[in-house]
């Protein structure tokens, strides 16, 4: 499961797995681990039962750093900037 929010130059997808189910994706799509990312500590306060494991953008030349096939994306939460 992922969402997608604005930040830095372009778009950001920060990327969730299920009670921590991580073996069931590929670690080579991800770009780096944004821990303190107020999106991301947003949406696991509301979901704890949610396991981070990392994030892409869509800064590579041809795009997003990974395929979202296999994932279900879901609203971003709601941050005060």
């Amino acid at each position: 499961m992922y969402f997608i929010h604005a930040g830095g130059f372009g778009l950001a997808a920060d990327f969730f797995v299920w009670n921590g189910l991580a073996e069931q994706y590929d670690e080579d799509w991800v770009d780096y681990f944004m821990e303190d990312c107020p999106y991301v500590k947003a949406f696991l306060k509301e979901h704890p039962d949610y396991k981070y494991v990392g994030s892409t953008d869509n800064m590579h030349p041809w795009g997003w750093g990974m395929s979202f096939d296999g994932f279900t994306e879901v609203d971003c939460p709601d941050v005060e900037r």
